[in-house]
């Protein structure tokens, strides 16, 4: 008995720990803090860093900032990833508490039936090749009160109230996305950017993409060129809002690397992603920020 009693608990072992193999890492990093007028920008990446695909379901994002350079901030994300907002990922209400940039973003999945419905409805991050980082999307805090100081973004690892967190189906627990927090590591950003405004600023692209693209002007009224080194022949220039609806796409052919866009009359002020693929093959070639004045 006492034997058979060692043996089923080594296979408890053995399963605990292949199920703690099986659980994905991920980090999380701050890449490209700027200032643009008068609002602190800064993207939000997500990398894979295990041997698991990772599905995106609900995450929680909680960064400190230096709380005495800024005057009743307010504080939103974009979601400037157009793949994100072809799956109708989408941000709750951002806020600010304490020292802390807190905010959550909501998957499209409410329920989990199968792998297959996951595969189907979330978006996966892969283990190798490009696809292994994610924009996840682009913070911005309003309220800047003294240009001499300093950001301060940090990701914060263990706070009372508030941690970060990223859900992700396991096949270890099917039926549910189950928050990973036990495997992410957080990346600080090694250079903390003055809060005086930038010049010649330029949003970075989707993640794991090289963008090749340039618009002119941007801020727009309404029409606009697109401009690109890297593709010839037709291409596919699609427009969204940052809630993901798309708002004009047109096949163009490029004239000497560039194509020229109009807005509909109804495009609202506000900001805006623009997508570039080639028209033949899909292949991604770039995105970019947009800004509509009216």
């Amino acid at each position: 008995m006492k034997c058979r009693s060692l043996v089923v608990l080594a296979l408890f072992f053995v399963v605990a720990g292949i199920a703690q193999a099986q659980i994905p890492t991920y980090s999380l990093s701050i890449e490209n803090s700027r200032v643009v007028g008068t609002e602190l920008r800064f993207d939000v990446y997500m990398e894979n860093t295990s041997i698991n695909n990772i599905y995106v379901g609900e995450c929680d994002f909680v960064l400190n900032y230096n709380k005495q350079y800024f005057t009743e901030p307010s504080f939103r994300m974009e979601m400037s990833n157009p793949e994100l907002m072809k799956k109708s990922y989408g941000y709750d209400a951002s806020i600010t508490h304490d020292n802390k940039l807190v905010v959550a973003m909501y998957s499209p999945m409410s329920e989990v039936k199968s792998l297959d419905d996951v595969q189907a409805g979330l978006l996966t991050i892969t283990t190798e090749g490009k696809s292994s980082k994610m924009l996840l999307g682009t913070g911005v805090v309003s309220g800047i009160s003294d240009p001499s100081g300093k950001a301060g973004l940090e990701w914060v690892k263990a706070d009372k109230f508030f941690k970060n967190a990223v859900s992700s189906y396991l096949d270890t627990r099917p039926g549910q996305l189950t928050f990973i927090t036990e495997g992410a590591s957080f990346v600080d950003p090694t250079v903390d950017v003055a809060l005086s405004p930038s010049t010649g600023v330029v949003d970075n692209p989707v993640a794991g993409v090289t963008s090749q693209i340039s618009i002119y002007p941007n801020p727009v009224k309404s029409d606009f060129s697109v401009k690109t080194t890297v593709a010839t022949g037709e291409v596919l220039v699609t427009v969204y809002s940052v809630a993901g609806n798309e708002i004009v796409s047109a096949r163009q052919t490029l004239s000497n690397g560039e194509v020229k866009m109009s807005l509909p009359f109804e495009t609202a002020t506000g900001n805006y992603v623009v997508k570039v693929q080639d028209a033949r093959t899909n292949e991604l070639i770039g995105t970019h920020p947009l800004v509509v004045t009216k």
